[in-house]
């Protein structure tokens, strides 16, 4: 449905190559920010709308999502432009890690 990167506590993308991401041990700097960062995801917009929000109205679903933080928006639109491997610059939903850290009411 669309790609996934590791960010670190400010949103910027963790630059590593393909050899690091498995992690031995050692204590260097690359290898701590790897291990502290977490994780956004860009889902492209038909299988946001076709898929994640199957049986829902996807602009509710965005303005929710936007509403509560979740959602990296250009300012007017849902979505945000953003360079893709093998893509270019798409627009994309592009959501936030902190995604999965809400709590929810019990």
């Amino acid at each position: 449905m669309g790609f996934k990167r590791m960010v670190d506590g400010e949103g910027e993308p963790v630059k590593i190559d393909a050899a690091t991401e498995y992690i031995d041990k050692r204590s260097t700097e690359e290898s701590r920010a790897v291990t502290n960062s977490l994780v956004e995801y860009m889902v492209l917009p038909e299988a946001f709308k076709r898929e994640m929000c199957k049986g829902f109205d996807h602009n509710a679903v965005a303005a929710i999502l936007r509403a509560a933080g979740h959602l990296r928006t250009d300012g007017q639109r849902f979505t945000n432009r953003v360079r893709l491997p093998g893509m270019g610059k798409v627009a994309v939903y592009h959501f936030k890690p902190s995604i999965f850290t809400t709590e929810g009411d019990d």
